[in-house]
């Protein structure tokens, strides 16, 4: 049991139903790496941490497409920064983690020409130089500088939810709306990397993928203004991929 993470779980059920079930809690968490703006204006370095504007890429790299169409710029994530709250140790410990996705209409993951509607470019630590787009009327979301920590994440209702806390949500209502609450609509963190989907309905890979295979890379809701209708875009990446770090599979798709 780390304790750091079980202090950031302490602090977000202090004061609601939860607060007695912390050790029921812990043995189910999983943990992730919150994202935040720090509203910064510029970036210091190539490379540097951030979504909106320009990525940052070795010299020659093309522009991400989808059927023939470039793909919107969301972020890049300077590796070292995610390192110390990359609790499982999964991710790569140097580089440059880039997300491109297609954003004029909703991603909806469920069909196969969904496939590189939402792209990941992982670059090992060297020269980067700034890549502008491929043309002038491709959206350029706003500049925004990003910090990170640690932060939780409940199994959805149903699908591993502790046993003595289902139990004792049959017995009190209460109980079950703030698991619920926190496990996915009022998380303290919207936006993060790694932990569980915080979606039930939709899955997180190929309609012909076998959803235990796979796991949320990212969650993104509302940085860098974007907006999917109030939907969250999740990022999905096989386990195996990820142990690999092999980031050219992964499974865009909108989930509340």
């Amino acid at each position: 049991m780390n304790p750091q993470l079980k202090d950031v779980l302490v602090s977000s059920v202090k004061e609601t139903p939860l607060e007695s079930y912390v050790e029921i809690l812990m043995p189910h968490v999983q943990p992730a790496i919150f994202i935040e703006a720090t509203h910064e204006e510029t970036p210091t370095d190539p490379g540097s941490t951030h979504a909106g504007g320009w990525p940052d890429l070795p010299s020659g790299t093309p522009w991400p497409t989808h059927q023939d169409i470039p793909l919107v710029f969301l972020a890049q994530f300077n590796l070292p920064d995610l390192k110390p709250f990359d609790l499982e140790n999964v991710l790569p410990p140097s580089g440059l983690l880039s997300f491109f996705a297609d954003h004029s209409g909703p991603i909806f993951g469920h069909d196969a020409s969904d496939a590189g509607s939402v792209q990941v470019l992982y670059t090992p630590a060297g020269p980067l130089e700034t890549l502008t787009p491929p043309n002038e009327d491709l959206e350029v979301l706003p500049f925004t500088s990003l910090h990170f920590g640690l932060t939780y994440t409940l199994p959805s209702p149903g699908k591993g939810m502790p046993e003595d806390l289902s139990e004792a949500s049959n017995e009190d209502d209460d109980v079950m709306d703030a698991y619920y609450a926190l496990a996915d609509h009022e998380h303290p963190h919207q936006d993060r990397l790694l932990g569980l989907s915080s979606f039930n309905s939709t899955p997180t890979c190929p309609p012909e993928g076998d959803v235990s295979e796979w796991r949320p890379l990212l969650t993104w809701f509302q940085l860098a203004g974007t907006d999917w209708m109030d939907f969250k875009l999740i990022v999905g990446i096989r386990e195996a991929d990820l142990k690999r770090h092999d980031f050219s599979q992964v499974w865009g798709v909108l989930g509340h």
